[in-house]
């Protein structure tokens, strides 16, 4: 574990995500636009609303738009923890965020070398 610490590219990692963090949380009580208004959070709010499921008939058809329903089925789930406010459905999309750029930098420094995964 020291080791890990000591590591200057997990320390520029870390910089780098906390700034992002910092910088996207002033964002979190906008409004939704564009695909989050029309597709996503009315099909999640909908979720959380009528019950959690992954079989197509958990939401109408009109609501998910043929989108698969796990990203619907974890935001309602989310939602159950957290509420259903839009600052808590915008932290569940900036959580996701940051899942997959740890997990890019992960795949990159494993495949490649920690620089690829940093870049």
């Amino acid at each position: 574990m020291r080791k890990a610490l000591g590591d200057p590219f997990l320390l520029a990692l870390i910089a780098l995500l906390a700034g992002f963090m910092v910088f996207k949380s002033r964002f979190l009580d906008l409004p939704f636009y564009w695909d989050e208004a029309w597709v996503y959070a009315p099909a999640a709010k909908a979720m959380y609303q009528q019950g959690l499921g992954l079989l197509p008939g958990a939401i109408s058809p009109q609501l998910s738009r043929g989108h698969p329903l796990l990203f619907h089925f974890i935001c309602g789930s989310w939602m159950h923890v957290f509420g259903a406010s839009r600052i808590s459905l915008h932290t569940f999309a900036l959580a996701i965020s940051i899942c997959l750029l740890v997990l890019v930098y992960w795949v990159g420094a494993r495949m490649g070398s920690k620089w690829i995964g940093l870049g």
